[in-house]
């Protein structure tokens, strides 16, 4: 969901967006034993953009800065390897902020369809996240590394209606977390070994539909 408002040539807005589902995981242990599981997963981003825009010949450019805050839950579940060992399961918790800035180029215009591209790059800021052991293990809480990110677009709008318009994008972002320093891991306040998050890199594909409505 989106809401944003104009004034002349600025456009500001706000955007949430929620991800919920399962996914395929394929992945080791802490000894390096391959398994395959399941994960719930939900991502949560809300996003402050201001943007101009400009008109280049019959192509609109439209440069802008964001900043937001987003949130990945993911929780793995139990499995067995390959020779029946169990394997507990765990949740995790990742937060971050974004610093971003990209371009809206809107330069295909054909009857009630409008197309364009959207480009932007980003910063993750302040990467933490929180671990929850399903075994005795107390809750660990790591720094990440930051990195940076980029968001690559198609995006499209069809005029239903004088204030309706149908809206679609398909996009390809990609960002990283740098690996964590070594913490201690306790149970029950007793150290009992560390615990790291090694650096890790998300690629996303993604469709979305919508309704765009002016009022």
């Amino acid at each position: 969901m989106e809401l944003a408002r104009r004034f002349g040539a600025w456009r500001l807005s706000g955007e949430g967006r929620l991800f919920s589902g399962t996914a395929d995981h394929v992945g080791q242990t802490n000894l390096g034993v391959p398994i395959t599981t399941r994960t719930d997963e939900k991502l949560y981003a809300l996003t402050l953009r201001i943007a101009r825009e400009v008109n280049i010949g019959s192509a609109q450019i439209a440069p802008y800065v964001g900043y937001g805050y987003q949130e990945w839950n993911r929780s793995i579940d139990s499995t067995r390897t390959s020779t029946g060992a169990p394997v507990s399961g765990l949740s995790e918790v990742y937060t971050w902020k974004v610093a971003e800035i990209g371009a809206l180029v809107s330069a295909l215009h054909y009857g009630r369809f409008t197309g364009g591209v959207v480009v932007r790059v980003f910063r993750v800021v302040d990467p933490e996240v929180r671990v929850r052991f399903t075994t005795g293990f107390d809750d660990a809480r790591l720094s990440l590394g930051e990195k940076s990110g980029r968001h690559l677009g198609l995006t499209g709008t069809y005029v239903l209606a004088e204030r309706m318009r149908l809206r679609f994008d398909f996009y390809q972002e990609r960002w990283a977390f740098g690996r964590s320093s070594s913490e201690q891991l306790t149970n029950r306040g007793a150290i009992v070994g560390s615990v790291f998050e090694p650096r890790s890199e998300t690629r996303n594909t993604g469709l979305n539909v919508g309704v765009t409505l002016d009022f």
